[in-house]
């Protein structure tokens, strides 16, 4: 992130180059007066560069005062647009009148404006970005509070600061006498970047030393899980870092252990998947299959059945599902859905597996229909219908059986 921001520096910089304009010790600017607009575009580039690299800094800040950073920690938190904003605004109010001071010919005020604001800008700035409150952090007794808690470690951070922005300041000045332009514009401003961030890191870290005298508490937050629940996401991470160890089977293990023992929701299935697939282990991804078909036309979602259907067979042409209830519904399904194919070979297989199911007619019916009016079977069509009648001359689906048996007779012979 910090090396596109860097990058970008370049946009901004050759927009900016039309004026060239001096802010001390008097304000002057040279350059075409018609590059006014491409220098304001500059600045609001280097604006928009400036809110993202402050958001990371805030998050740095934040989470190293929690402690929160590290592999076995509870997880960053997402700086918003409202703090880098608050940021910015904390720089203004106190660079502003500094800059003023100095502008008009106080350059005493002007160096002790900036002594003073730098013993309390870091205390603003904590408070800013912790309580994302800007009121609160420009209140004097808020800064007083702050100090007087963390004692001397404060003012030892604050000779820290200064030393790096010292050094900071000039690494970018020898760079730009040393180097053209627009390079030293984009390693200065990586350079700031990366002491910004820096800085903010020190701020947190010095907050995370003091904690116990600022009351502040380190619980790791309650996270709200990534997945349907907490253990869920907890074997979704055991199962990752076996699967970065080079353990895959080791890691579809810890799935489908999940998976047996309580059930699971689809990105645990989904993800169970694709590491049986990478290890070609065709066997178990077909008896998960059948489950999981099972699964999901008890919860009501037979198209992701349907597909899972289709994804089975096609990986085992062996591949059946062993309740017959399942079956018909799939067959229902794919015939309203236009997977006509499916449906008419589902039924065929129904038919020998379980000649005697009571499902049998509809199913057979569904299938004849489709066999008549999508592949133009009519003889093979007419042939199961006629076979319903003979067999079931009782059953309640009688009347609707005769009536697609006279729709065929009445269809062409070849369509």
């Amino acid at each position: 992130m910090l090396v596109a921001c860097s990058l970008a520096k370049i946009v901004s910089y050759a927009l900016g180059s039309s004026l060239q304009v001096q802010w001390l010790p008097t304000i002057s600017v040279q350059g075409s007066s018609s590059g006014v607009f491409a220098v304001v575009l500059g600045l609001i580039i280097d604006l928009i560069i400036l809110m993202l690299v402050l958001k990371l800094a805030v998050e740095a800040l934040v989470d190293t005062a929690h402690d929160r950073i590290g592999p076995d920690k509870a997880g960053g938190m997402s700086a918003t647009d409202g703090q880098a904003v608050g940021q910015i605004l904390l720089l203004l109010i106190f660079g502003v009148p500094i800059f003023l001071l100095v502008l008009m010919g106080g350059g005493n005020l002007g160096w002790l404006a900036i002594v003073l604001a730098g013993a309390v800008l870091p205390a603003a700035i904590i408070l800013q970005a912790v309580d994302d409150n800007l009121l609160h952090s420009l209140d004097p007794r808020a800064w007083w509070a702050l100090m007087s808690r963390l004692g001397v470690s404060y003012f030892v951070m604050v000779a820290m600061l200064a030393c790096l922005l010292a050094a900071t300041i000039g690494l970018q000045w020898v760079l730009a006498w040393t180097l053209p332009g627009v390079l030293a514009a984009v390693l200065s401003a990586f350079i700031g970047f990366n002491a910004l961030l820096a800085g903010y890191h020190l701020m947190g870290r010095v907050i995370l030393f003091k904690h116990e005298a600022l009351d502040l508490d380190l619980t790791p937050p309650i996270v709200r899980p990534t997945l349907a629940n907490a253990e869920e996401d907890e074997v979704m991470q055991a199962a990752e870092r076996l699967l970065a160890k080079d353990e895959p089977v080791a890691a579809a293990d810890q799935l489908q252990s999940l998976i047996a023992r309580r059930g699971s929701s689809a990105p645990i299935h989904e993800r169970y998947r694709q590491l049986l697939s990478a290890n070609g282990d065709i066997e178990r991804l077909s008896a998960h299959g059948r489950d999981y078909i099972s699964v999901l036309l008890a919860l009501g979602q037979p198209k992701r059945a349907a597909a899972l259907l289709v994804e089975s067979r096609a990986l085992d042409p062996a591949f059946r599902l062993d309740a017959p209830e399942h079956i018909t519904a799939l067959i229902a399904h794919a015939s309203a859905s236009g997977q006509s194919q499916l449906a008419v070979d589902l039924a065929d297989d129904f038919n020998r597996r379980f000649p005697k199911d009571p499902d049998r007619p509809r199913n057979t019916l569904t299938a004849a229909r489709l066999m008549a009016e999508r592949f133009g079977r009519i003889a093979e069509a007419r042939h199961l219908l006629e076979g319903l009648l003979e067999k079931y001359p009782a059953h309640p689906l009688t009347p609707e059986i005769a009536l697609a048996l006279a729709d065929i007779a009445r269809m062409p012979a070849v369509r």
